[in-house]
């Protein structure tokens, strides 16, 4: 089992990028809140309430999985759960390749490597 540096930093980015995103809908909502307010709409503010609690809650899964893909036993699960994460939550294409690398680097095994680049065995 190997680790994925640029995943990790990739879904660690993504999952920063998420909850601004999340903060950004939250900031909207409030906004909007103190507009429909005054015409008696005030219930269609939970929406994009709702929709940043689920962007700031997915995007810190998957800052929790690109912390995972830093080690070698739980690259590919950290990987998994940010490819899931990334899809399911805001959807930013950063945590979606982090997932993809950590994916591909925890199923490689981790070898010794010579100066060369040749497999020492």
């Amino acid at each position: 089992m190997g680790t994925s540096q640029p995943g990790s930093i990739l879904a660690l980015i993504g999952g920063i990028l998420g909850i601004l995103w999340g903060l950004l809908f939250l900031l909207w909502g409030s906004i909007l809140g103190v507009v429909l307010s005054t015409i008696g709409l005030e219930f269609l503010v939970a929406f994009p309430f709702a929709i940043g609690l689920w962007l700031i809650a997915t995007a810190i899964v998957v800052i929790v999985a690109g912390t995972w893909m830093k080690n070698p036993e739980k690259c590919f699960k950290g990987g998994l759960i940010a490819l899931i994460f990334s899809v399911v939550g805001g959807g930013t294409i950063l945590g979606l390749i982090g997932g993809i690398l950590g994916l591909i680097a925890g199923k490689q095994p981790n070898t010794p490597v010579g100066k060369a680049g040749r497999v020492r065995g």
